[in-house]
């Protein structure tokens, strides 16, 4: 059944559960996140068998330092979906492979690749000098020795600022709706990645495996971006005149993503690096580990918005609120039912582990740390799909709820931290239910969220 023919009778609820349909998009979508958690899985294994408890540390506190990139890429990723998805709603691809419709959406999408271009540039070479500086300075002095963790650390860093500018090239081809190519991509890239990981793993590479996934990811996409069809949806784009004007049209979507974006690294990103600081590297991987096995069972959760984003902009871009708002409540029922059951399962897990005193168990956090992370995961899985769809909108609406579950939660993590890691974690999943989930739902219900024309 097409979106366009979407019933819209009563019993919502009903229909939608017995209604979950994994199209192409969806399917490409979900088995590369899928193979994400399985990978995950695996590494999650590999990683305390053949890392030390300080090496696994260091592993998990590099990924949160690099997080850093959103300082410099400014939520542009997310808005060159959203442009590129609205343009491309009036046009169409002819049979020699060029997109004809619209010259005015045609010459704006040629105006947004130029000013990509220098924006990446720009972002990439600032990224690159900053980050590894900043990493220098917070990791020396610890655990391991310079010598050990620095070269790992720089290959990293240089490794993500590849594919930081690789990546608005694969954002515009993700906007015109091939979702599933992109999803192929990085399916190919992570099964790439992951398996040269593992190998560097279990033959004693000791921290260079940190490198080695983001190094296979860049190496791929410019293989890939001179393939087709990403050649069909970069070469024919026009080099005419400025259409598109930054100040009037792209930043004031942008600078609220942006903000959106920055206030994430302080939600997500400052446990690892405080913990580190405060109780060790061997603490501060465990945490790590576990706010990894839940990130991802919010990443595979999330993936049957994730792959409707564009269709979601192309049917509001036609005025079809009704049927946008009806394949988001269907979606979004699916990835919270996923994301119940995962995390109950993965607590189940842990629980016999550490019941039954398995090796495994002395690299995991307590249970009750993983059943907070879970709580977390859950609410996680609702507040994302819908910021998606809201975005859909050309809004960032989710700007004051993110701003002020970023303000509490680094004075949270900042206070509690010297007092241990359930502190930690208990006080950020108490705080995504009562500062995010409530207004999450009150903006969605009234602005956003429409069962009648």
């Amino acid at each position: 059944m097409s979106v366009e023919t979407l019933p819209q009778k009563p019993g919502l609820w009903r229909r939608a559960l017995s209604r979950v349909e994994i199209d192409a998009h969806i399917f490409a979508t979900l088995l590369f996140r899928s193979w994400s958690v399985l990978a995950g899985v695996m590494t999650v294994l590999l990683i305390p068998l053949c890392l030390s408890a300080a090496q696994q540390g260091y592993y998990y506190t590099f990924a949160s330092i690099l997080a850093l990139q959103v300082f410099f890429e400014l939520g542009m990723g997310q808005v060159i979906v959203q442009i590129v998805a609205h343009e491309a709603a009036h046009l169409h691809q002819s049979q020699d492979g060029q997109y004809v419709g619209a010259q005015e959406s045609l010459a704006r999408l040629g105006a947004l690749r130029r000013l990509l271009r220098r924006w990446y540039g720009w972002a990439t070479a600032l990224f690159l000098a900053c980050v590894n500086v900043l990493g220098w300075l917070f990791f020396r002095g610890h655990e391991l020795p310079w010598q050990e963790w620095a070269g790992p650390w720089f290959l990293l860093v240089a490794a993500t600022a590849c594919n930081l500018l690789l990546s608005w090239r694969i954002a515009i081809i993700e906007g015109f709706a091939l979702v599933k190519e992109v999803g192929q991509l990085r399916l190919i890239q992570s099964m790439l990645g992951y398996s040269a990981m593992w190998v560097v793993l279990l033959t004693g590479g000791g921290l260079w495996v940190v490198a080695i996934v983001p190094l296979a990811m860049a190496v791929y996409s410019w293989s890939w971006l001179r393939r087709r069809p990403a050649r069909d949806v970069l070469s024919p784009l026009p080099v005419g005149p400025s259409t598109l004007n930054w100040r009037t049209e792209i930043l004031p979507f942008q600078w609220r993503i942006a903000v959106s974006w920055i206030s994430g690294f302080f939600i997500f990103q400052l446990f690892a690096p405080l913990i580190f600081k405060y109780h060790g590297a061997a603490e501060a991987g465990r945490v790590g580990l576990g706010i990894t096995v839940f990130n991802s069972v919010v990443t595979v959760s999330t993936s049957w918005v994730a792959a409707k984003v564009p269709v979601f902009a192309r049917l509001l871009a036609h005025g079809q609120r009704v049927e946008a708002s009806l394949l988001f409540h269907r979606l979004t029922i699916a990835s919270l039912m996923f994301a119940c059951l995962s995390a109950s399962a993965l607590i189940g897990i842990a629980y016999a582990l550490h019941h039954f005193n398995l090796p495994m168990a002395s690299r995991l956090p307590t249970v009750p740390v993983l059943m907070c992370l879970a709580a977390a995961a859950i609410g996680n899985a609702f507040i994302l799909p819908a910021a998606m769809f809201m975005r859909a909108h050309k809004q960032e609406p989710m700007l004051a709820p993110t701003v002020a579950m970023a303000i509490t939660t680094g004075i949270a993590v900042y206070m509690t931290a010297p007092l241990g890691t359930a502190w930690v974690v208990g006080s950020y999943s108490l705080l995504v239910w009562v500062i995010v989930v409530p207004p999450t739902v009150w903006l969605l219900m009234s602005r956003y969220y429409r069962t009648k024309p």
